[in-house]
């Protein structure tokens, strides 16, 4: 079975001179073709082996998206070690916790400030200098990325042959069940826990995922969500290896939409809140009706976006849809390496995930959660055999999500099992379908329902203020003069005809009975949000305990 390595040599062979990835280098943009990648891989392999970095060591990568990250990423694989991927937003004392728990005993670090923010916790942990590959920056007593590559480079395009020829030999060591990595789980239902990945979990489902969609080597794509995580490294990185495309590395989320005019992509992968961003801002800009504004927003050349981590809300699907380009939905979980379920471009359920992608099984268990089979299953948890054996039985992967599947077999899903909320009349709740259907409204950005044991929903939100202020005011509510005047119940009335307006359709229980406005929105920073923007529910109701319960004491009739 062939692993990554295998993959890029294969491109260095077939096609060396074509562009393979881009980047932006202190100053300007850059461009390297296969051949040369596979050469940097190499040298930065052998300079890896050089300072002592051996088979089976645990090697943390804390960086953003860059091409010292990509190259680090295959170098470790050449030297058969084990990469540990960090998140950068993390807080220091939760990545030690990591770098502890690995075990790891090199570190490669991108900048500076992320170094000086780690510094004393490496200093715990006995990492030294020695032990730390700064990427783009001077570390005294470290040996950079740079001049461990450069130490190990030789000139001219035959040498660059010899090289690859080495990286051959080392593809050819690694075995399908040697661990790749070891990456740490987001945290939505719990502490972190490492997910232990092979290098045949790897590849196997970069080519199902492939298998469902139509990339090939003239597909462009820009790589902007964390690399960290397992849906940009398979679904950007390895696809990209498989199929040939060229990557561009992009500088974040931010110079997202300059960099799609710069290098139109032809294909995209993002997380509902990218596209809800689109769809905003093109509200925001009265554009939405311009059916060419969608298209000119991501480049003017977009053939197709991929969609994970997260349901899509319908009336984004629909929009992109309606403006000729293909949005498909997925499903998975790190587990899984990470692809379960897709939609495919002439295949497709609007509000599923999809079917399962060749090689994956899924089932449903008796109470609705979803269960998948493949070679893309995880080993189980790194040093965690209780939680492994709780994870997979009999070879199947215990999701924790809720669905249903179609007599095609689309799954359609329709929570997490640890979210379900169960009034005290009985009646089931999944939040995350009413979630979706609130996120619908201009006015409202953030969403998150409880309800668990009461007789009536509570929904905390965060709101775009002045937009509410706006239609208050068009309303003919005047400006407020304080925080108590009537003008502040006239956009809390405002915002509570929205609720029952864009959940008319839904049944009685799933109505909500009381609104609570956020003081500042989810985010990583404050704890509320998981690295991948998913909504972290139990330190949301941590925060807001107290309001949830003025809430519950106060009669549903009042609403408010």
């Amino acid at each position: 079975m062939e692993n990554v390595l295998d993959l890029l040599v294969r491109q260095a062979t077939s096609a060396p001179g074509k562009p393979a990835l881009t980047w932006w280098n202190e100053a300007a943009w850059q461009t390297t073709s296969w051949l040369e990648l596979a050469a940097d891989v190499t040298r930065l392999a052998r300079g890896l082996s050089s300072v002592g970095v051996r088979s089976g060591d645990r090697v943390a990568i804390l960086g953003e998206n860059s091409r010292p990250w990509v190259l680090m990423d295959l170098a470790l694989q050449a030297c058969r070690a084990v990469s540990v991927p960090l998140h950068t937003q993390l807080a220091a004392e939760q990545i030690a916790e990591q770098l502890q728990h690995s075990g790891t005993s090199w570190m490669g670090v991108s900048t500076a400030q992320l170094f000086g923010k780690m510094e004393s916790q490496l200093a715990a942990l006995g990492l030294g200098v020695e032990r730390v590959i700064p990427f783009e920056f001077e570390l005294p007593g470290a040996r950079s990325f740079e001049q461990l590559i450069l130490s190990n480079a030789e000139s001219g395009r035959s040498n660059m042959a010899a090289e690859l020829k080495w990286l051959r030999a080392a593809a050819r060591r690694i075995q399908p069940e040697d661990l790749l990595t070891v990456l740490y789980t987001s945290g939505t239902t719990g502490d972190p826990k490492g997910v232990m990945l092979t290098h045949r979990n790897i590849v196997a489902n970069a080519r199902s995922k492939c298998a469902s969609l139509p990339l090939g080597p003239n597909d462009r794509r820009i790589c902007w969500l964390p690399l960290s995580h397992i849906f940009a490294r398979v679904c950007d990185l390895v696809t990209g290896l498989l199929a040939g495309c060229q990557t561009m590395i992009s500088r974040g989320r931010d110079p997202l939409f300059e960099e799609c005019k710069r290098f139109p992509p032809t294909y995209l992968n993002g997380v509902p809140y990218f596209y809800e961003r689109c769809y905003r801002l093109l509200q925001q800009q009265q554009r939405l009706s311009d059916p060419t504004a969608l298209r000119a927003l991501l480049g003017g050349e977009i053939q197709l976006c991929n969609c994970g981590g997260a349901p899509l809300a319908d009336h984004v699907f629909d929009y992109f849809r309606s403006r000729g380009i293909g949005l498909v939905t997925g499903y998975g979980l790190t587990e899984a390496a990470p692809v379960v379920t897709s939609n495919r471009p002439d295949a497709w359920r609007r509000g599923s995930v999809g079917q399962a992608i060749p090689g994956v099984e899924v089932r449903l268990a008796a109470d609705g959660e979803v269960l998948g089979r493949g070679e893309n299953v995880m080993s189980g948890y790194y040093r965690n055999e209780a939680a492994s054996q709780r994870a997979v039985i009999d070879g199947w992967l215990q999701t924790g999500d809720l669905g249903e599947l179609d007599a095609e077999g689309y799954l359609f899903l329709n929570g997490r099992k640890d979210d379900l909320i169960v009034l005290n009349t009985a009646k089931k709740v999944y939040p995350g379908e009413l979630e979706s259907l609130l996120l619908a409204s201009p006015l409202i950005t953030q969403c998150c329902l409880f309800g668990n044991r009461r007789n009536y929903l509570v929904a905390i939100l965060t709101v775009d203020h002045a937009l509410l202020a706006q239609r208050a005011a068009r309303a003919g509510a005047p400006e407020p003069r304080s925080a108590e005047s009537g003008a502040v119940s006239r956009e809390k009335s405002l915002l509570l005809a929205e609720v029952d307006r864009l959940l008319s359709g839904r049944g009685a229980h799933e109505q909500i009975g009381g609104v609570i406005l956020t003081v500042e929105p989810f985010s990583l920073d404050n704890g509320l949000l998981t690295a991948k923007q998913s909504l972290r529910r139990k330190q949301i109701f941590q925060r807001y305990e107290m309001e949830l319960e003025a809430a519950y004491r106060e009669r549903a009739t009042r609403r408010i």
